[in-house]
């Protein structure tokens, strides 16, 4: 049919550049808990409902820390390894001993102090999980011997032969349940074979020595590498050894994993399930500031304030430096002289020196812009497109693709701030008739941090205008 005369319209669709949903804050937690399904992914946005899912264990507290930041999603993991303690408590003063038995859930530091003499019965004693910094009411030492301690799997064995005294002392080291590496790695990957998305892991879990942090660090690297082949862009905070600085240096002097953050040393946290401190990986804090920061922003920003939950550091790295440096790469917790409070040093990751993965921050934002490009670029599969005389793309059909395409990527990556600016090109020397090929770039500018401050101050006789 001959086409008529008139006024005909070509409506444009896609130069608004819209930006699929992001999920820069999605954060899945691994971890043992002595509840839950274990390699299920559970959504947790509530901290009753994380409790009683979850019940208690390592897992269970650092989900009730997290959510005070935003939704998260956790995976239990299969425990393998179970808890250890000493038979036997160690005796500070005069009396029977006092003997330990059961499954600790979680890393406890128990002190129990008798508070009144006398026999089995008669006596009364205070206990304490956390060193002495929380502590119970009073307890008779029951007749029969055996006093659980609620909700930490631990068992108090008393004598029913002599006389407690009043001010002795005993004390014992608990370590939490854990998991080996298989067991890590079936729960990662019930997580990968969800439909979920996520751009953070957080893997709960202190290793026992500097070599299992490096076999940790590695083993969750391959893991994301391989996600990273299957279009999923995920980070991950992991906790190292409580051992010294210079096992966890060489441990991981060969160490390359530019997806995996690593928090060395420990803090006293604040529990929200049973309102002790507890010395907890540096890891956590970082977690959680991570979970409330958008991708561009340093968790060691300092004007966001002191760490949350943070009441003291065991390890400071403005004290005795040697781990937050662009060398030995771990993720430390310090001090300021200049203000109050508690901070991350730097967000290094894994990485080798000279990475442009270097920072967590670097590689939050990188990976937001690949789901971004990602969603918009898929579109153009198996599309036709109009050619030049010489096979290249036509010069209109390129710059149609850049224009939607640099839109997107801006309105999801410079327009909230994560990046500087972006560009997006089009090979214009590709022969597609022939390779059925587009080839494409994006550069993105950084929004760098300032690590260092440079201020010359001094007195003067006149100031000038």
């Amino acid at each position: 049919m001959a086409k008529l005369s008139g006024v005909y319209n070509e409506i444009g669709d896609g130069a608004l550049g819209a930006v699929p949903a992001s999920v820069e804050n999605e954060m899945v937690v691994f971890g043992v808990a002595t509840g839950g399904d274990v390699n299920r992914v559970f959504s947790c946005n509530d901290k009753n409902a994380a409790v009683e899912y979850l019940k208690r264990g390592p897992l269970a507290q650092a989900a009730v820390y997290l959510l005070a930041a935003g939704a998260i999603k956790v995976v239990p993991v299969e425990q393998d390894l179970v808890g250890t303690m000493p038979t036997e408590m160690v005796k500070e003063g005069d009396g029977p001993e006092i003997t330990l038995s059961g499954a600790p859930n979680d890393n406890y530091v128990i002190v129990v102090t008798i508070t009144k003499n006398g026999a089995a019965g008669v006596a009364e004693f205070k206990y304490s999980l956390n060193g002495g910094r929380l502590v119970s009411g009073y307890v008779q030492v029951p007749v029969g011997g055996t006093y659980e301690v609620p909700g930490a799997g631990v068992v108090l064995g008393f004598s029913d032969v002599g006389t407690f005294t009043a001010g002795t002392i005993y004390k014992a080291t608990c370590s939490a349940p854990s998991y080996s590496m298989p067991k890590l790695n079936a729960a990662i990957d019930a997580f990968l074979a969800t439909p979920y998305q996520a751009s953070l892991f957080f893997i709960v879990g202190t290793p026992s020595d500097a070599t299992a942090t490096a076999d940790l660090v590695t083993a969750v690297q391959s893991k994301l590498s391989a996600a990273e082949k299957g279009k999923r862009y995920i980070r991950a905070i992991v906790e190292s050894a409580n051992v010294e600085d210079e096992a966890l240096l060489v441990a991981t002097k060969n160490t390359s994993a530019k997806r995996v953050v690593c928090c060395a040393g420990f803090c006293e946290l604040y529990s929200d399930i049973d309102g002790a401190y507890y010395d907890r990986s540096a890891a956590w804090p970082v977690a959680r500031r991570a979970l409330a920061t958008r991708s561009h922003v340093h968790v060691g920003r300092v004007r966001d304030g002191t760490l949350d939950g943070v009441r003291s550091l065991v390890r400071d790295e403005r004290v005795t430096p040697a781990l937050g440096d662009d060398v030995s790469r771990f993720c430390v917790l310090r001090t300021y002289v200049e203000t109050p409070g508690f901070f991350v040093e730097d967000d290094f990751t894994m990485a080798q020196l000279g990475s442009d993965y270097a920072q967590l921050r670097n590689g939050r934002v990188m990976d937001k812009a690949l789901r971004i490009a990602d969603s918009s670029l898929v579109q153009l599969v198996h599309d036709d497109f109009q050619l030049a005389s010489d096979g290249t793309i036509a010069e209109y059909e390129a710059q149609r693709i850049e224009s939607q395409i640099e839109q997107a990527i801006h309105n999801g990556i410079v327009a909230p701030g994560n990046a500087s600016a972006i560009a997006f090109s089009i090979n214009r020397f590709e022969d597609v008739a022939s390779t059925r090929t587009i080839r494409c770039s994006t550069r993105i500018q950084v929004r760098p941090d300032a690590k260092w401050i440079e201020h010359d101050i001094a007195f003067t006789r006149t100031l000038g205008e």
